[in-house]
């Protein structure tokens, strides 16, 4: 009996501790490796290539989504979609910025009207973490000290310097799109750009990583290695 007690009770802790997981932990899951890797086989695999030479190439797809972009260049990285809701959480424009220990942050309508000066708000408080599950984890915001807010538009600064020492999101209407730092290399290697805007596709690496191979105008010759990713764990060109 006293067994079974202590059983009930771990599994009633596990469970709090699972309702109590932040929304934006789903995010961290997005852009883990293995995300990125499978994202970028099914980007390779569904659209048809004019060009195409183990690092780099050139095609085109269907005009949806209008945009759609993962890159990384040494540190930095970025993601865009035009997917997003137009009017959603996040109103219908908005900007969140941090470089070191400067943050800004813009947001039309706002969410709220803030005014504050010297981090002394004398309407409204603080910017508060995003209730969007796409959104990055802009939970700095709130512990920010505010040069100054007005109505819809902010700057300060943050004792978090370096934990991201980049950060960034802007979302016009229904794109949307991020940035932060990482790894340098990794094992998305030094340079990685998979990107769509309407009809045009391109993608670009180095080292060679993920590839359909050398072709023209869809055909394949040689050289391709998607088969080796499809579970998306799989890394290199074996």
């Amino acid at each position: 009996t006293v067994a079974l007690a202590r059983s009930l009770t771990l599994a009633c802790s596990n469970s709090a501790r699972q309702q109590k997981r932040p929304k934006n932990m789903a995010l961290m899951e997005v852009d883990s490796d293995e995300k990125f890797t499978q994202e970028a086989v099914n980007f390779l695999k569904e659209h048809c290539w004019l060009s195409s030479c183990c690092c780099f190439g050139l095609g085109c797809a269907s005009p949806t989504p209008l945009v759609w972009s993962q890159s990384k260049v040494c540190c930095f990285q970025s993601q865009a979609t035009s997917d997003e809701d137009c009017w959603g959480d996040m109103g219908l424009c908005m900007c969140t910025n941090k470089i070191c220990c400067y943050v800004e942050h813009t947001q039309f309508p706002p969410d709220g009207l803030r005014v504050a000066l010297c981090s002394i708000f004398c309407l409204g408080s603080a910017p508060e973490q995003p209730k969007d599950e796409d959104s990055l984890d802009v939970s700095y915001l709130e512990d920010a000290c505010w040069l100054y807010y007005c109505c819809c538009e902010g700057a300060g600064c943050t004792s978090k310097c370096c934990d991201p020492m980049i950060s960034g999101q802007q979302k016009v209407f229904c794109c949307f799109g991020k940035s932060f730092t990482g790894d340098c290399c990794g094992d998305r290697g030094i340079i990685s750009v998979y990107s769509k805007v309407c009809c045009c596709v391109e993608y670009a690496q180095i080292p060679c990583g993920i590839t359909p191979g050398i072709g023209l105008c869809g055909m394949m010759c040689f050289g391709g290695n998607l088969h080796l990713h499809e579970d998306g764990t799989a890394s290199g060109s074996d």
